[in-house]
């Protein structure tokens, strides 16, 4: 259980922090008021004489505030937080000594990216049960479309995946494109048919399971016997914003994990 502090450049952090589910977020308090404050007045970071940063003391206060909890991952590229104003240096001398004889750990990082490379864990995606699920769902679009164009399914699906982390520690926002070889049924002489499907949803680790698959796109292209090309789309409308009826599951964060973070 760890809480995770953001504090980008000139935006409002409370806009923008981040916490696990373990922690209910810290409200705006006296104590972190006064600690600002005192640093604002003295010119100390992450104020300084030319430049106050209230707000941001605040989030630094509540930072040390959560360390009577558990460990706190700070992410932030402001320099005001930094021993002359430079990150390879650490924290400020001030700051520093803030997190010392705490009962948890205050671990800084430059961005998201550098924190999820710190606490990744190898996670195995299931593509068999990933293709299952979304045929489970949409499998009827899909026979309608290959019945419309008198084609059908071979057995050998390439499947291509994007990973992207979510405010969820357990669960990762997937879009992913199936493309699967087909057979003319037809006597018209038609070759290299491939069906393209395209989709998202959402990956438990804990569970192994899909949710919320949708489908974003679906394509058949083919070779008449002349060697033209052909082409057959269905039209696939989505409003990612609007929900119609009751949903417990909405992301709002997203982070896309390069190869090495997978």
């Amino acid at each position: 259980m760890r809480a995770v502090m953001s504090s980008p450049c000139g935006v409002d952090y409370r806009q923008l922090t981040v916490y696990t589910k373990y922690f209910t977020p810290p409200t705006f308090s006296f104590e972190s008021a006064r600690s600002s404050f005192l640093k604002t007045v003295e010119g100390l970071p992450p104020s300084s004489d030319q430049n106050q940063q209230f707000k941001d003391g605040v989030l630094w206060a509540d930072c040390i505030s959560l360390l009577e909890h558990d460990d706190v991952f700070f992410v932030t590229s402001d320099a005001a937080f930094f021993h002359k104003r430079k990150y390879e240096e650490g924290l400020a001398k001030n700051l520093l000594a803030e997190t010392i004889g705490k009962a948890h750990h205050l671990k800084t990082f430059s961005s998201l990216g550098e924190l999820l490379t710190d606490i990744k864990t190898q996670v195995v995606i299931d593509e068999a049960l990933l293709i299952q699920s979304f045929m489970n769902q949409h499998g009827q679009l899909v026979d309608d479309m290959l019945q419309r164009n008198s084609f059908s399914l071979e057995d050998a699906p390439d499947l291509k995946k994007t990973l992207y982390a979510t405010e969820l520690p357990t669960v990762l926002y997937i879009e992913f494109t199936i493309d699967t070889p087909c057979s003319d049924l037809s006597d018209q002489g038609r070759t290299k048919a491939v069906l393209h499907l395209k989709g998202s949803g959402s990956y438990s680790v804990e569970s192994g399971k899909y949710d919320d698959i949708r489908i974003t796109g679906q394509e058949l292209d083919f070779l008449l016997a002349d060697g033209t090309t052909r082409q057959s789309a269905n039209i696939i409308i989505g409003a990612a914003s609007i929900v119609i009826g009751h949903r417990d599951v909405v992301h709002t964060v997203r982070y896309q994990l390069m190869e090495e973070n997978r």
